[in-house]
């Protein structure tokens, strides 16, 4: 059963990788995807750069946890990768969501989910 539940997280852990493609404006990716209770998970967003870019939020929502915050940006000065850590989670799924909004009203989401399985 221990291997079981070891595999579980390495297949989970490598499939929350997502490199930004040529044509995204927005990636985003959980390392590891699959984790264990009380854990925690390091949450990744890669933005193309764009003179238009004014905001970037992101939230991530689960069974009794919620976080979400949001960073202004500087157009194509701004960075281009942003890294945020989640922790103490709770046993269940979670939804990732990332956007970036623009100064022509315009915005681009991605999206992904993460599994925290209890001990």
């Amino acid at each position: 059963m221990r291997y079981i539940f070891a595999l579980a997280i390495l297949l989970g852990s490598m499939s929350g990788a997502t490199p930004l493609n040529a044509g995204e404006a927005i990636t985003v990716s959980i390392y590891p995807a699959v984790t264990v209770a009380r854990g925690e998970a390091n949450l990744k967003i890669m933005i193309e750069r764009n003179e238009q870019n004014r905001l970037l939020a992101w939230v991530v929502d689960g069974p009794s946890y919620y976080r979400s915050s949001t960073a202004t940006l500087d157009g194509a000065e701004s960075p281009r990768s942003f890294f945020f850590a989640v922790k103490d989670l709770m046993p269940g799924a979670y939804q990732i969501r990332a956007v970036v909004k623009r100064s022509n009203n315009s915005e681009s989401v991605a999206a992904t989910q993460m599994r925290v399985v209890g001990r």
